[in-house]
């Protein structure tokens, strides 16, 4: 079975666990990988509130090219509150009935530029994914002479449990 590299299943629990199974490879003790997450949750229209979870991962020695997988090889909880506000952003409900996780392998770090084109289009995203998880390509929204890779994110869809 296929399954989409960089994406997620899972649920949330009432009050403040996301667990979490990512279909990247398993993790390397010597190389470990290294999150840094951010609560992106926004109120988007009709006052609908979206809860995202954003997490920017790499590999302390981290090269220019796409990881492969087969299996969701990680687990990963993500204790909520997360500490990590995206500015502007609202806080993670809990009662919502479920959250889009988003997941950016990136070799360096995520630019301000390419964490606000995510939060910009956190409703489109959403949409998306809610007919199934999915990767893409980040655009080249740095104009940047430096390059970036591979920018690649994975979006999926949490349920509560």
């Amino acid at each position: 079975m296929n399954l989409p590299v960089y994406t997620a299943t899972g649920n949330y629990s009432n009050p403040n666990i996301l667990n979490l199974d990512i279909c990247i490879p398993a993790e390397d003790p010597n190389n470990p990988y290294v999150f840094d997450t951010y609560d992106m949750s926004k109120s988007v229209s009709n006052n609908q509130q979206i809860n995202v979870v954003f997490s920017h991962v790499m590999k302390c020695t981290d090269g220019s090219s796409e990881w492969t997988a087969t299996r969701y090889d990680l687990h990963l909880d993500i204790d909520i509150p997360i500490s990590k506000k995206f500015p502007g952003g609202n806080n993670f409900d809990p009662n919502n009935q479920d959250a889009m996780y988003v997941l950016f392998h990136n070799n360096l770090k995520a630019t301000k530029i390419e964490l606000q084109w995510v939060y910009d289009n956190i409703e489109t995203l959403y949409d998306k994914v809610k007919t199934g998880n999915f990767t893409m390509y980040l655009p080249d929204v740095s104009n940047s002479e430096r390059t970036f890779f591979p920018k690649r994110i994975g979006l999926s869809l949490i349920a509560k449990n």
